[in-house]
């Protein structure tokens, strides 16, 4: 993000010495955002094997949490083309001129639907973003990877992952959706 996207994006809200301290200080503690991004994932990783873990041990299946834990791993390689697919839209052939243009891109999602996607409220916004194909083939693969190693139909293990993973996404979706009305106010 060039220090120009800030300008465009705050220049008419707060004064240009305002805008410099504010690069200023992204630039001193954008180190910061990259350990916080590593732990989420982390976090991710062990909490989606943990839910899709009790919903087999709740439909007797005979799954290690280790095993879950890898199936999530090797999964989580279609989130990261879903990154990839961002930054190489942002740099390519999608055209930002604010922050919010930024977050509001998002390929593949049905967010990419909607005409104007900055006018949407937060909550709005990160639900149309979150479903995208990327995210759908995701579910998908984990129920794959479920059916080779626990010899489950493929469509219990898909139906195990909608009861489990895609709940809890939308309960986290809820979350999220109740705290940017209540605390961002957007």
């Amino acid at each position: 993000m060039t220090d120009s996207i800030f300008y465009q994006t705050y220049g008419t809200q707060i004064s240009f010495d305002r805008i410099e301290e504010i690069i200023s200080a992204n630039k001193i503690i954008s180190w910061i955002s990259y350990i916080f991004i590593a732990v989420f994932l982390i976090l991710r990783l062990l909490t989606t094997a943990a839910i899709i873990y009790f919903a087999t041990y709740l439909s007797d299946l005979k799954i290690s949490y280790n095993q879950l834990l890898n199936i999530i791993l090797i999964s989580e390689v279609v989130l990261l083309l879903s990154a990839i697919t961002k930054y190489v839209g942002l740099l390519t052939w999608h055209n930002y001129s604010t922050i919010s243009d930024i977050q509001s891109f998002m390929p593949l999602s049905a967010l990419s639907f909607v005409k104007n996607p900055t006018e949407l409220p937060v909550f709005i916004k990160y639900t149309l973003q979150l479903f995208n194909l990327f995210e759908i083939t995701y579910w998908f693969i984990i129920s794959f990877f479920l059916t080779i190693v626990t010899k489950i139909k493929f469509q219990k293990s898909v139906s195990l992952v909608f009861s489990s993973y895609v709940i809890s996404l939308i309960f986290w979706i809820i979350l999220i959706s109740f705290l940017s009305t209540t605390i961002i106010k957007t």
